[in-house]
């Protein structure tokens, strides 16, 4: 089984599936095609969809208003899912911790993620005081220069902890000498995401089974 992440535009390749995530708190009809904005298809092109996946639905009986307006494009199940930080783990060694225990911090965030700006509202919602943020961009290399920048503005925004996010650590510790000499000596935290589907489970591992079963058959 391959499953491909930001892959719906990768046309030449073919699929038995096409699970299209769309984030519930932003109307997808409002969003203006590059390079103008960051939607890359026509709106059209939601019939190429198997399955949509609404995300960071806030709970089960939230309704999003511009739901209803896809049946123009797309008349399919859709799936209702909730975006959660399923824990707070020391950068160095991976050691849990409860976000209590950092409640009163004054926190710096960094991250190098497509929604910087949902990283630091999951920050905000465990509670945790967020003083200064840097913003790199997505998939970004960590760089000695960048390791200096975020110690320099951890210090001058008088912080006491730095929080970023799982995938950043990732990056971070592909370099085992700068990296790691900066998880070890500075104090780094990470967040875990978890997806909860709240709405159409079942529809959701329908799909994948009837996918797996063609596939074999």
């Amino acid at each position: 089984v391959l499953v491909l992440d930001d892959a719906f535009q990768h046309r030449y390749l073919r699929r038995d599936v096409n699970i299209l995530v769309l984030d519930s708190r932003k109307d997808i009809r409002e969003e203006s095609l590059l390079p103008s904005g960051l939607r890359r298809e026509p709106l059209s092109s939601l019939r190429r969809a198997d399955l949509v996946v609404m995300s960071r639905v806030v709970s089960r009986n939230v309704r999003v208003a511009w739901a209803p307006a896809l049946g123009r494009w797309y008349r399919g199940p859709i799936v209702w899912a909730s975006t959660t930080t399923d824990g707070i783990f020391k950068a160095s060694d991976s050691t849990a911790l409860e976000a209590d225990r950092l409640k009163g911090e004054a926190v710096y965030a960094f991250s190098g993620i497509a929604n910087h700006g949902a990283f630091i509202e999951d920050l905000s919602r465990l509670g945790l005081d967020v003083k200064a943020e840097r913003e790199f961009p997505d998939h970004h290399v960590y760089s000695d220069q960048d390791f200096q920048t975020i110690t320099s503005g951890f210090a001058a925004a008088g912080c006491t902890i730095l929080m970023t996010t799982e995938k950043d650590v990732a990056r971070i510790t592909a370099d085992e000498e700068s990296g790691g000499r900066f998880l070890e000596t500075m104090p780094v935290y990470f967040s875990r995401l978890s997806v909860e589907i709240l709405r159409g489970r079942e529809i959701l591992l329908e799909a994948l089974r009837g996918a797996l079963e063609r596939v074999n058959n």
